[in-house]
């Protein structure tokens, strides 16, 4: 592999899928794989005409997660890939051996001595020295993934001596919270679901680690997740296709969509319902199959809007707090702040049909803009959740 010569504007996502990953494990690698490969437009339009089948899932099959059949006979052998009009985006995939993988793993421990004894600037040197060698090397911007028995462990070249952060919904704290919770007694269900009937329909616009999507899925609620950073977005993949195995979640599960944003969905959903999609699909399939395909995309575009879209923006860094917990280390290295917090937040009210919610820290300022303020908040103790009142608000 040669590392040097990659882009220096372009991002990479190692893949490795260890000796004693399992077969299950090997497959998810190979799908998800599959999945970033997918063309944009290609992928959005199928995943919108889904969205209007899935009111009967009940999250016993493996396909429905992330609305796709998974058929192992099927599934495409692990390559590198760099494909701009795919849902990898500015990324590409780098598919490495268990000695590429030693090799990246020493590296990212030597940068992180070195940056704790003697300070960025020596880190970044030696990051620089390595890829001038031709070495390979996850750089700043770069994230690997390493598929083994456990699940898929996501690492960086900024984590230094912390482990790599496996997202494990079977943990016992995380089922505990799942018991204890419900409807009235998460603030986050509360806020998002309260006065609005059973079934509600929620677009969690920044799903992260999945685990709100999964507390509003526990509480009886049709959860869609988006994920625009691919990392974070293939171990959220993987803990949920495990999750759909496991007699701890006899509950509907959230339905992880393509990568991407409720920006994604809102452009897409414009497209199919102008009869754009049948244009796009009939240039690589069947005619038949490319009207039937913008058939379903239109239907879903017209009648699945989320009733509530919530909306947790990545906290602004205060003087005062550490970042304690290794997620959030790994997603202000990996992520940094959202710089379009308000231009998301009007894009949520035009989209949602009866509430948005945001989540803030309870110090911090509303977020406003011109055209929307919030109507009310639901107190969560160290942090809020301000309700808005959508522009063409059902209630």
């Amino acid at each position: 592999m040669d590392t040097a010569s990659t882009s220096p504007s372009q991002r990479r996502l190692f893949f490795y899928v260890a000796p004693n990953a399992s077969e299950r494990e090997q497959q998810a690698a190979q799908f998800i794989a599959s999945l970033l490969r997918r063309d944009k437009e290609a992928a959005w339009t199928e995943a919108l005409g889904q969205m209007a089948e899935l009111d009967s899932y009940e999250g016993a099959a493996i396909c429905k997660v992330l609305g796709y059949n998974l058929r192992p006979e099927a599934l495409p052998a692990l390559e590198c890939d760099s494909y701009h009009s795919t849902l990898l985006g500015p990324w590409s995939l780098e598919v490495i051996d268990s000695a590429c993988y030693e090799e990246l793993c020493e590296r990212i421990a030597m940068r992180g001595k070195l940056e704790s004894k003697h300070g960025e600037e020596a880190a970044l040197q030696f990051e620089q020295e390595c890829l001038a060698q031709g070495q390979p090397f996850v750089g700043k911007d770069d994230a690997l993934v390493c598929f083994s028995t456990e699940g898929a462990s996501l690492s960086l070249s900024t984590s230094g001596k912390m482990k790599p952060m496996l997202l494990d919904f079977e943990q016992v704290a995380y089922r505990q919270r799942l018991l204890r919770g419900g409807r009235l007694k998460e603030a986050v269900a509360r806020a998002c679901m309260q006065g609005l009937g059973e079934r509600v329909r929620i677009f969690d616009a920044t799903a992260g680690l999945g685990r709100e999507s999964m507390i509003l899925a526990h509480a009886g609620a049709q959860v869609f997740s988006f994920e625009r950073q691919i990392p974070i977005w293939v171990i959220l993949a993987d803990a949920l296709l495990r999750a759909q195995t496991s007699r701890f979640f006899p509950f509907t599960l959230p339905h992880l969509l393509p990568v991407g944003t409720i920006k994604d969905f809102a452009a897409f959903a414009a497209f199919a319902t102008a009869g754009g999609a049948a244009k796009a699909a009939t240039a690589t399939a069947a005619e038949t199959a490319a009207e039937a395909a913008a058939e379903a995309a239109t239907e879903a575009a017209t009648s699945a809007m989320p009733d509530v879209i919530y909306y947790d923006p990545m906290f602004p860094e205060r003087e005062s707090s550490a970042l304690v917990k290794k997620e959030m280390v790994f997603f202000k290295k990996l992520i940094g702040a959202d710089k379009d917090t308000v231009e998301f937040l009007e894009q949520a009210v035009a989209l949602a049909t009866k509430r948005v919610v945001v989540k803030r820290p309870s110090s911090a300022p509303q977020m406003v803009s011109a055209h929307v303020e919030p109507s009310h908040e639901v107190d969560g103790g160290q942090c809020r959740f301000d309700c808005y009142k959508p522009l063409n608000s059902a209630l």
